[in-house]
């Protein structure tokens, strides 16, 4: 089988979700290609459309939520009608390519897909290649209401939300987001820690923010570093940027405090780290909570991190905190708390009791099996 996963460069989670799907389809034998949905686009568009979500979100995050809540309210077809005249040249592509599914993991490509999809119901010819749409936060995003396709990949519990929003609720399988199936293996600590090079004989709190290192991390940073007992030490994880990364840097100290910027073991970090604190993007959120590791999120960004927040508190897999003081006292507070902690990773544990990669790529194969016998 021959799968195109289509992506948008907005973000850092969407491609990891990308990344996951692929590595298991290529794992059982099928070729998956990766795509920029955006790459459809004009580029002026596509540089406009993922510089401007980079900016206001790393920057302007209440704009950012100001402007997702307008969206969620009042959807609006020119959301849709933006990427009509991208529809073309990705239905040349698809063709020219000779792909058997197409798997959209955020909403600009499948509202691409699904003006293919009407126009060609519309001149009454039928388009074979089946459709997917993959959830990557915990909330129906706005557009989705526009999307077509064969089935909708959720998170657990979601059905309900994705219904309300016009969503066949026959066509829709709670899978689950995506992620390398590497968080689903769960090695002892300190093995991990001794792997990266750090002591074993203290507890690590790690935290990151994101591929962008967005939020509150610099003066969590100070924060935790003056506050944290003797037996912890602190990972902070700043991601792309660069400009934190060389305020935080002045107070490296081997054994408690280690500033870094873009890892690509973010999986080893989870696994060795005593506790979590991070912004709850789709993706980081449900990597933390896969690796069963006791979380802290911060509600940094407005907009679908709220909904995967609340999702996640709500379910006992993590702690809440909307600023940095919170954060640091809630921190504080687990640290010292081990039946916390644990009530905490028991619920994670029932949480994630199926592989979201698993059910996507077994669904594909399904599907493909019942086009071929026809």
């Amino acid at each position: 089988m021959k799968i195109l996963i289509l992506s948008s460069s907005t973000g850092g989670g969407h491609n990891s979700a990308a990344k996951a799907l692929q590595a298991e389809a290529k794992r059982r034998g099928h070729r998956a290609d990766i795509k920029n949905g955006l790459d459809f686009t004009t580029r002026s568009r596509k540089e406009f459309i993922s510089w401007g979500h980079t900016f206001t979100y790393k920057y302007l995050p209440k704009t950012y939520g100001k402007a997702y809540a307008r969206e969620e309210n009042h959807p609006n077809y020119s959301l849709y009608s933006d990427f009509m005249f991208a529809a073309a040249p990705l239905y040349f592509y698809i063709n020219q390519n000779k792909y058997d599914a197409v798997v959209c993991v955020h909403v600009f490509p499948a509202l691409m897909l699904a003006h293919i999809l009407r126009n060609r119901e519309e001149r009454g010819r039928k388009y074979n290649i089946p459709g997917y749409f993959v959830a990557t936060d915990y909330t129906c995003s706005p557009g989705v209401y526009f999307t077509r396709g064969k089935h909708w990949f959720v998170p657990k519990g979601l059905t309900g939300a994705f219904v309300d929003e016009g969503v066949d609720k026959n066509a829709i399988i709670e899978s689950g987001i995506p992620v390398s199936k590497t968080y689903y293996e769960h090695p002892f600590k300190q093995e991990v820690k001794e792997e990266l090079g750090l002591p074993t004989d203290k507890r690590l709190v790690v935290m990151s923010c994101g591929a962008m290192g967005c939020g509150p991390l610099n003066k969590l940073s100070i924060e935790l570093d003056k506050l944290l007992p003797e037996n912890s030490m602190l990972a902070v994880i700043c991601g792309s940027n660069k400009k934190l990364l060389r305020k935080l840097k002045p107070m490296a100290k081997e054994g408690r405090f280690y500033p870094m910027g873009f890892v690509h073991n973010m999986d080893k970090w989870i696994k060795a780290a005593d506790l979590i604190v991070s912004k709850p993007g789709g993706l980081t959120s449900t990597e933390c909570v896969t690796g069963n590791t006791p979380c802290v999120f911060i509600d940094a960004v407005p907009g679908p991190e709220t909904y995967n927040l609340k999702y996640f508190v709500e379910r006992g897999c993590a702690w809440g905190a909307a600023d940095a003081a919170e954060a640091t006292s809630k921190v504080l507070a687990l640290l010292d708390d081990d039946e916390a902690c644990n009530a905490m990773l028991e619920a994670q544990k029932q949480w994630s009791d199926t592989c979201a990669v698993d059910v996507i790529i077994d669904t594909l194969e399904a599907d493909y099996s019942q086009n071929e016998e026809r």
